[in-house]
């Protein structure tokens, strides 16, 4: 009887070991795979943060690539209109240099003042400042020979989209324009308007910054109630001052232009020119406001980050910022 009790006690002691080893091995086996799903999360929400990182860094390069492509497309169709201005003035005071140093040339019929009867046509109309003396035969014969260039100053403006006028402008006081406007350039009786080119600031910064194409900053229009950039480059015969041929685009064209290249409601495109001079802003506001009674000089503003974007800028450097 005591033999087979303390069998049964045995065998319950083992009974009671052998489940106390399941549920500690249980026990192990849970913590175990609780820590694997732990980690396993852990790791999941690593590799999601690297991934959503990696998605997101490839986003905003891919639109900083794309939003500066664009800006550089738009920026070249800008600068294409330039360029176009540039070239055809420059071709016309080679040709303008030319005649005036003596070359052969055909003249042309003589060049009449302007008459409103022809409003809305393009035609070449002789102007003279207030200091000129038409009856000089030096000015006479320099106006005749500038005559001889009359289709290609027609086709000049005729002939593109960019300047919608071109002038010459001699020395001696007299100046030949191509325009359609002719009609603003007559008093109420009929009269010619004096024209004193060398008062208006194409005509002082091409003097001023050499032999070069120079783009003025807006200004009003000497004749009518229009804005307008202007460019002009001087003429030098025999190293003196000749001549300074000149051009313009009125803003309501140049702002239909930069308009189409704007992205979205929400931009804004600004044009400066070598001195950090603003030249054209659609905004009328802030910092880069546009206006037009006074020159704003950017390098010059007290935003120290966009006087360093300016300088960046006009040392030729394209980018995000």
């Amino acid at each position: 009887m005591q033999r087979k009790s303390l069998r049964s006690r045995i065998f319950r002691m083992n009974v009671v070991l052998v489940l106390a080893a399941v549920l500690l091995f249980a026990a192990y086996g849970i913590a175990r795979v609780q820590r694997i799903a732990a980690l396993n999360e852990q790791t999941n929400m690593a590799q999601n943060e690297v991934i959503i990182g990696t998605v997101a860094d490839s986003m905003l390069e891919m639109t900083e690539a794309n939003f500066r492509a664009y800006v550089k497309a738009e920026a070249r169709v800008i600068d294409g209109e330039f360029w176009t201005m540039k070239h055809d003035l420059e071709i016309l005071a080679s040709q303008v240099r030319e005649v005036l140093e003596g070359a052969e040339y055909t003249p042309s019929a003589p060049i009449q003042p302007p008459d409103p009867s022809r409003a809305g046509q393009l035609t070449l109309q002789l102007l003279y400042s207030q200091k000129a003396d038409p009856r000089n035969p030096a000015l006479r014969e320099q106006i005749e020979r500038i005559s001889g260039l009359d289709e290609m100053m027609m086709e000049i403006v005729e002939g593109g989209n960019t300047l919608t006028d071109c002038i010459v402008s001699l020395v001696g006081g007299a100046s030949i324009a191509a325009d359609n406007m002719p009609q603003m350039k007559v008093d109420d009786e009929g009269k010619p308007l004096y024209f004193d080119a060398d008062t208006r600031p194409w005509y002082i910064g091409a003097v001023a910054h050499g032999n070069r194409v120079w783009f003025s900053p807006v200004s009003r229009d000497n004749f009518f109630d229009e804005y307008e950039v202007m460019a002009g480059i001087p003429v030098y015969v025999n190293n003196k001052l000749a001549a300074v041929c000149g051009g313009s685009i009125r803003m309501r064209e140049l702002s239909d232009i930069i308009a189409s290249s704007r992205l979205g409601e929400n931009s804004d495109t600004c044009l400066i020119n070598e001195n950090g001079v603003l030249i054209y802003s659609s905004r009328t506001e802030g910092e880069l406001g546009m206006t037009y009674d006074k020159l704003k000089r950017l390098r010059s503003a007290g935003n120290t980050e966009l006087v360093q974007l300016v300088d960046s800028a006009l040392e030729g450097n394209s980018g995000f910022t």
